[in-house]
């Protein structure tokens, strides 16, 4: 079987359609801040309704993150993206894929953040509440501050998933870089190598800038940590 290594590896793809792969490379980026946005709303809200103390708010509230975490954000995709219009409710492509990954990623935020809610002492919390301050006052001024730091590295690798994850908007057709290089690469069946190949290499800058990010940031919280223990 003869390979043509010169067309599998044809670099002109990549510059001959460099505006277009810009283009589409800032469309994942804001894709992926929209959606990150997005997860830290929804977790922090299903994070208090995961603990309130109303029965029906919690059941509720496990039974959404349960139906989430359960179900493939394909399928969440396509329900939002053409199952919606059934509805009578029309959604931009965009849209319905920064709604779907915001929602779903934002049931793992919840997770995280319940985590490093239990890991605040709880004697904090009812001294706060012995003070007058009521529970969402409490949870916003004393508990949150707290939780933050211990659930950043987890809350930062989720939104390295949203990076990777947004390649799958490109079944909805979000012109972000996967649905680019696809096309592209569709049209001439030329440098399909290189192409892909400079994806990958996309995708690995914004996700190792991400990780030495939470690196740095927990080294500087731990230090903060041990001044704040010996003060």
């Amino acid at each position: 079987m003869n390979i043509d290594l010169q067309a599998f590896f044809d670099p002109r793809q990549v510059l001959d359609n460099t505006d277009v792969l810009l283009a589409g490379a800032w469309t994942t980026i804001e894709l992926s801040v929209v959606s990150a946005v997005m997860a830290g709303v929804v977790g922090v809200i299903l994070s208090t309704t995961r603990s309130s103390r109303w029965r029906m708010v919690s059941g509720v509230t496990r039974t959404w993150i349960e139906l989430v975490r359960g179900t493939p954000l394909l399928v969440q995709m396509y329900l939002l993206y053409y199952g919606l219009p059934s509805l009578g409710i029309t959604l931009s492509p965009l849209v319905a894929a920064a709604l779907a990954l915001g929602l779903n990623s934002g049931a793992y935020v919840c997770e995280i953040l319940r985590s490093a809610l239990t890991a605040v002492v709880r004697a904090q919390s009812e001294s706060a509440r012995a003070l007058g301050m009521g529970h969402a006052i409490t949870q916003i001024r004393v508990v949150y501050p707290q939780a933050i730091p211990i659930a950043l590295p987890g809350l930062i690798g989720e939104v390295i998933d949203i990076v990777k994850w947004s390649s799958i908007a490109s079944i909805v057709v979000v012109p972000e870089a996967t649905q680019v290089v696809s096309q592209i690469v569709a049209q001439s069946y030329r440098g399909f190598g290189i192409m892909f190949l400079t994806l990958a290499l996309f995708y690995l800058a914004l996700t190792f800038s991400l990780s030495t990010l939470s690196r740095r940031l927990e080294k500087r919280i731990t230090r903060y940590r041990v001044r704040v223990a010996h003060a």
